[in-house]
């Protein structure tokens, strides 16, 4: 299991959800509604995963994450 986080903040009202993604964006894992914001994702498949994180606010506006890449080894 690995615990992904993000940070975010909205500096013109708040934010409603963070997002969490793999494949650049392409397959969502899950989202928090409350800071801190993470999600614990379960059955992680070996090998490289990029993870995206985005950030919804009250206005519907739309921000996200650089893509991190990260290596995941078998046990």
């Amino acid at each position: 299991m690995i615990t992904i986080t993000g940070t975010a903040s909205d500096s013109d009202g708040s934010v409603q959800k963070v997002e969490f993604f793999r494949d650049n964006g392409a397959t969502k894992l899950g989202e928090d509604t409350s800071a801190p914001y993470s999600y614990r994702w379960k059955n992680v498949p070996s090998g490289t995963q990029r993870l995206v994180v985005k950030a919804t606010d009250n206005r519907g506006a739309i921000g996200a994450s650089a893509t991190v890449t990260i290596t995941v080894r078998p046990k």
